[in-house]
């Protein structure tokens, strides 16, 4: 029907029906997944956090595939990180890097980001640059200094990554998504970061890394710091809007 030159007003109502439809499953769907989120506690693993967003240990390629659109919910930190070429949870850092690549054998890494997602605009074409954002995650209740690595992660995945910067990564973000104290957020002051807009509390500052210790310029790169309920809370405003245009619906549907 999409492909159609044009459609009749009795296949155009069919059309709106099935689309609304579909549309309104999965508004309700990404509720679902945020209402779980909401009742993570400290009891719960950070696996049950990450394996909400994407199952660990998975590969997915092609966003354009739909199948996969209830396999990942990479929405919940931003909607445009589901136009993504390849999303990772959980792989070794060596595989990450070889899909940035195209398959150039690398030396081993046993290293595993919590998420990473690599786009390209044309992902065949080697002269084809990427973006690359890698996420990692803590959860509720854990020590300050458990809480610190996650910066220390994320330092560790530049290092490895801006190997191939600027010949074949164009641009990097990351996050560290984490439950905030006031020692902690101290912590970052300390490190300059920057607080930002959120429901609740999120910071950034743009790293500068060396590549090696006979570098003389720095390379700047976006780093997000923000708190598991600033996450929930910013996804939940987010779809938010969707479920109040389903409800606007439902209300005109039954005054009809």
């Amino acid at each position: 029907m999409l492909e159609a030159e044009y459609l009749d007003e009795e296949k155009y109502d069919k059309a709106m029906d099935l689309s609304s439809r579909s549309l309104a499953e999965y508004i309700l769907y990404r509720e679902k997944i945020i209402s779980k989120l909401e009742t993570i506690t400290n009891k719960d693993s950070e696996a049950t956090i990450h394996n909400l967003i994407l199952p660990k240990r998975s590969i997915l390629k092609n966003n354009h595939n739909i199948t996969t659109i209830y396999n990942n919910n990479l929405w919940l930190l931003d909607n445009k990180y589901m136009t993504y070429t390849t999303a990772m949870s959980e792989r070794t850092m060596q595989e990450v890097v070889e899909e940035i690549t195209q398959g150039v054998e690398q030396e081993s890494d046993s290293n595993r980001p919590d998420l990473a997602i690599i786009f390209s605009d044309n992902p065949e074409d080697l002269s084809c640059k990427v973006d690359v954002v890698i996420i990692e995650l803590k959860k509720r209740g854990i020590k300050l200094s458990k809480t610190e690595e996650v910066i220390s992660q994320l330092k560790q995945r530049a290092t490895k990554l801006m190997n191939y910067y600027p010949n074949r990564i164009q641009r990097i973000w990351f996050y560290g998504i984490v439950e905030f104290n006031d020692e902690f957020k101290l912590s970052l002051k300390n490190e300059h970061y920057t607080p930002l807009f959120s429901k609740d509390t999120l910071y950034y500052k743009e790293n500068e890394w060396y590549l090696s210790l006979e570098s003389d310029i720095p390379y700047k790169v976006g780093t997000y710091i923000l708190s598991i309920d600033a996450f929930i809370k910013d996804a939940k405003a987010h779809n938010e809007i969707f479920l109040n245009i389903l409800k606007e619906g439902f209300k005109a549907c039954k005054i009809n």
